[in-house]
């Protein structure tokens, strides 16, 4: 998860302390276990001290860890423990609990995810690889899979009536196929690359690894409006895989075990969700196989969390 945030610095290395504060932009990112801050900032700045501004709490403990950067190639960084994400960004963390989970092809690497009439349907990417799927609930037995042209990555995937419609990463194509058959009905195209897909009964969302969120016509497959996703005023970049569950937009967010809650009308971060732990880090390799893949069935409000290459597809519960 990274966002801007603007820093002061004082105190360079070799030079005279400064009482003027100097204002740039750095980077503030979350590692991918969620317990791992890291700040970092052009090595134009030297070795400086950094003073949190309004941007970061003042309390001791952190503070601690910002007097001492480190250097790697040309910018400095200081990176520690986040024992409680919600002082950073002053949001609801949402507790949720597991209550089930389910055997999922380890060799899909999912891309979309969707519940419809009691099967899962699943996009999945890497070139030569990439797929539509329809998933038999519980087993995880694949019962219909459409390969895509091995030029393409697929990525996400939503269901408006009878058809599923899903996006390619750079290819700034779409299909639409029918659900009964997976035969191609249509395709359309759009200028940006492509991520996750959801559908909210009008407009199908799209995230394209920005902070931005394009809202399409469901119909003519043209874009009708965006809207940036903040969380505490700052933008939140690599939005991924996208579910509409009961008037919000759930978000992952690439490389990271966080789901945002998001505001489709502002695009405000309500709360979050944070699965570090969800799936042991043990299985993981080559780090790519992270959290992707959100899926909702409305009859009965369960709600399915997945990875990519994940042997397991997870059913959790939000605590009221």
């Amino acid at each position: 998860m990274r966002l801007a945030a603007a820093l002061f610095f004082v105190g360079v290395a070799g030079a005279v302390a400064d009482p003027t504060r100097l204002t740039t932009s750095a980077v503030v990112e979350l590692a991918a276990n969620g317990h791992m801050l890291r700040i970092s900032w052009p090595g134009a700045f030297g070795n400086a001290t950094v003073l949190a501004g309004d941007e970061l709490p003042a309390t001791a403990p952190w503070r601690q860890h910002l007097a001492f950067p480190q250097k790697t190639g040309d910018e400095w960084f200081v990176e520690f423990p986040v024992r409680d994400v919600q002082k950073f960004f002053k949001l609801q963390v949402a507790a949720f609990a597991v209550q089930s989970d389910y055997p999922h092809d380890p060799e899909a690497f999912c891309q979309g995810l969707l519940w419809h009439e009691g099967s899962l349907y699943e996009s999945t990417g890497l070139f030569g690889r990439s797929s539509l799927r329809q998933v038999e609930f519980p087993t995880g037995k694949v019962l219909r899979q459409k390969a895509l042209p091995a030029s393409e990555f697929g990525e996400g995937l939503a269901r408006v009536g009878n058809g599923l419609v899903q996006l390619t990463w750079r290819s700034h194509k779409g299909y639409v196929y029918d659900v009964e058959t997976f035969a191609v009905l249509r395709e359309f195209t759009y200028a940006s690359e492509g991520w996750g897909l959801t559908f909210d009964g009008k407009s199908l969302i799209m995230s394209d690894g920005t902070s931005r969120l394009t809202f399409f016509d469901a119909q003519t497959l043209t874009p009708t409006r965006q809207v940036e996703v903040t969380m505490d005023a700052r933008p939140i970049t690599h939005l991924n895989e996208l579910e509409y569950i009961e008037g919000e937009v759930w978000a992952n967010v690439w490389q990271t075990d966080f789901i945002l809650r998001i505001d489709p009308r502002s695009g405000q971060v309500t709360s979050f969700l944070n699965l570090s732990g969800l799936q042991p880090r043990e299985p993981r390799h080559g780090g790519e196989d992270v959290l992707n893949g959100i899926a909702y069935d409305p009859v009965t409000k369960r709600i399915f969390v997945a990875g990519k290459l994940w042997p397991r597809i997870f059913e959790i519960k939000l605590n009221q």
